[in-house]
């Protein structure tokens, strides 16, 4: 019996150690997505994101975008976490484990705005870009 109540309490303990774990994961990748755009490789951005973000846009048409929106912004000077949050669901997407991430980030030429990305955690257990805008 003191064995079954052992066990059921440190299973919540495993369960959250877990998701921080994914969550730290989910953020890096994230993270080194970001700094791809950041350096101006938007077409290696384009390859580095899951086929379900390869499908919703063409890699001439996000490198275009992101001359068009991004590179304007100029230079970044700061990205923090804001929040993280993990879901099953999205709205006109299929179900999975997401991520969505926004970032407080300042640029050269635009001092507050908020990036979010969201990631989706593959059957290989990588998380990858599925989507990405900034406001």
């Amino acid at each position: 019996m003191k064995n079954l109540i052992l066990i059921i309490i440190l299973i919540p303990a495993f369960i959250f150690s877990q998701n921080k774990k994914e969550n730290k994961k989910a953020q890096m990748a994230a993270t080194n997505w970001l700094d791809q755009i950041d350096n101006g490789q938007y077409l290696e951005s384009w390859d580095d994101a899951a086929k379900y973000f390869q499908n919703q846009i063409q890699k001439d048409r996000w490198s275009f975008a992101l001359n068009a929106s991004r590179k304007p912004l100029g230079v970044l000077k700061s990205r923090i976490v804001n929040t993280s949050e993990f879901k099953i669901e999205l709205p006109g997407a299929p179900d999975g484990n997401y991520y969505v991430i926004k970032f407080d980030v300042s640029y050269e030429k635009k001092i507050k705005a908020t990036e979010t990305v969201t990631l989706l955690k593959g059957k290989n257990g990588e998380w990858k870009v599925v989507g990405f805008y900034i406001k």
